[in-house]
């Protein structure tokens, strides 16, 4: 059963409204499965700074190669972190940070030992806290993905999913900030060994 718009741009996904940004008519939900081409939609009920974000996503089993987008610290259109699994000829992980005047900047494009198919399910990971991103792959223990981003002109911000040119499925997105009890917390240092990080500077994870 597809859910009734309360505004052109309001979408009511799963338990919450979300913004639609883009195409609207190459945006469906049914049956608890976002599809988006063009267009992409972000919860903006709770801007986050340090957070643990994880969803599911793939390209129809009828699509010829698949790419898979999300965001995060989404801000506005014009300054947003975006990830993107990318199949076919690419067969990478990408991480870049989008800003206005000058702000946008490539973090981190990682090459895959495989390519990306339709029809698979594949599950994305991002862990950020403070500067500091981790992305993660189909529940894999180490991240793919380490960077840090210190001359961000924002820290805060929405998930999002969607963004990409090609028709991409998502489905059980969740995300944890950094305060309620269902995280628990380990020292970045873990992470980051070479780097000099306060005690107090946490990355929050799931449990």
């Amino acid at each position: 059963m597809q859910h009734k718009a309360v505004s052109p741009r309001q979408q009511m996904l799963w338990e919450g409204l979300w913004t639609l940004y883009g195409s609207q008519e190459n945006f469906r939900f049914e049956n608890g499965i976002l599809t988006t081409r063009d267009c992409w939609v972000a919860d903006e009920s709770a801007p986050l700074e340090n957070f643990d974000f994880r969803f599911s996503a793939r390209a129809p089993e009828t699509a010829t190669e698949a790419e898979i987008w999300a965001g995060f610290r989404h801000a506005n259109r014009e300054y947003r972190y975006m990830v993107g699994l990318r199949g076919g000829s690419h067969k990478h992980l990408y991480l870049a940070r989008l800003g206005a005047v000058g702000y946008d900047r490539m973090l981190a494009l990682c090459p895959l030992e495989w390519s990306p198919e339709p029809g698979v399910w594949y599950q994305v990971r991002v862990v950020c806290a403070g500067c500091r991103i981790a992305v993660y792959l189909n529940g894999e223990e180490e991240p793919r993905i380490l960077c840090t981003d210190e001359d961000a002109p924002f820290r805060t911000g929405c998930v999002a999913l969607g963004g990409g040119y090609l028709e991409t499925e998502y489905k059980e997105r969740m995300f944890c900030s950094s305060r309620p009890a269902a995280c628990c917390r380990f020292r970045l240092s873990m992470l980051f060994p070479s780097a000099h990080i306060p005690q107090e500077t946490w990355l929050f994870m799931w449990l």
